[in-house]
């Protein structure tokens, strides 16, 4: 919280009447992160035809893993892991009819 407050320009007791525990705004943060994500691939669904859904779908998510900010493929080994999958992912997609 010491980070957060600094980087916001707030005071530990100002930053703790705003959001009372650090569950809160972590909490605060996931949602929103949920809801964006959630925009983001609707709105790549409604940018195709509804015969692509499953496409897109799986298009989405192979740009969404292979982002440098998501979180659970910090790690570089499991990231260039999943790349992998990412690609065998990609690469089926495209072979579909």
């Amino acid at each position: 919280m010491d980070d957060v407050a600094q980087a916001s320009g707030l005071t530990k007791p100002m930053l703790y009447r705003h959001v009372p525990s650090k569950d809160t705004l972590v909490t605060a943060y996931l949602d929103d992160r949920h809801e964006q994500l959630e925009r983001e691939l609707r709105s790549w669904r409604e940018a195709s035809p509804p015969s692509e859904g499953l496409y897109v779908v799986i298009t989405w998510v192979c740009d969404w893993i292979s982002r440098p900010g998501v979180l659970w493929l910090r790690v570089p080994a499991g990231r260039s892991a999943m790349l992998g999958v990412v690609d065998s992912g990609r690469s089926l997609v495209h072979r579909m009819p």
